[in-house]
């Protein structure tokens, strides 16, 4: 129970960023701007270390279905058709993710692990995921997702 007491701290941070995102007229508030400020807390050594197990395991179940649900016959007989451009695609994406996880561990202290899961294309949730199963700096790596979806999001207009 004082597990869950100590996250109410993180919730009210997250709701702060929230609202200055809102504020600022960011895309995706909710998501980016709770992810932005607790993950600045985070880094800074402002929240304890909560053991949240339960919250990964429902996390991983949640993930697992949402993509197994989307799966189908269709979906692998639309595949067939877009079997080249989706390998070029993948390809150019894992390339230019690991060019770039490659590229933040030299100019900066950070793990080659941290930059490559922090480099990586998928979504911000996920990766936390992943770097909460997998033991790795799950603040760092958020911090470096919501980075990198920020700034794509900014070049999308242009």
């Amino acid at each position: 129970m004082k597990e869950w007491i100590l996250l109410l701290p993180l919730l009210g941070c997250g709701y702060v960023g929230y609202r200055v995102f809102r504020l600022l007229k960011f895309p995706l508030p909710a998501l980016l701007g709770s992810l932005f400020a607790t993950g600045t807390l985070s880094l800074l050594g402002y929240f304890p270390h909560v053991s949240i197990s339960g919250i990964s395991f429902v996390a991983k179940v949640a993930l697992g279905a949402m993509l197994g649900r989307r799966l189908d016959r269709n979906s692998l007989k639309l595949l067939r058709t877009l079997i080249v451009p989706a390998c070029l695609i993948c390809v150019w994406m894992l390339g230019f993710s690991f060019f770039s996880g490659w590229l933040l561990n030299r100019i900066s202290s950070l793990p080659l692990s941290t930059t490559l899961i922090g480099s990586a294309p998928g979504g911000v949730s996920e990766m936390a995921v992943f770097a909460m199963s997998q033991g790795y700096d799950v603040a760092t790596i958020t911090f470096i997702q919501v980075f990198r979806l920020i700034f794509v999001l900014l070049l999308t207009p242009l």
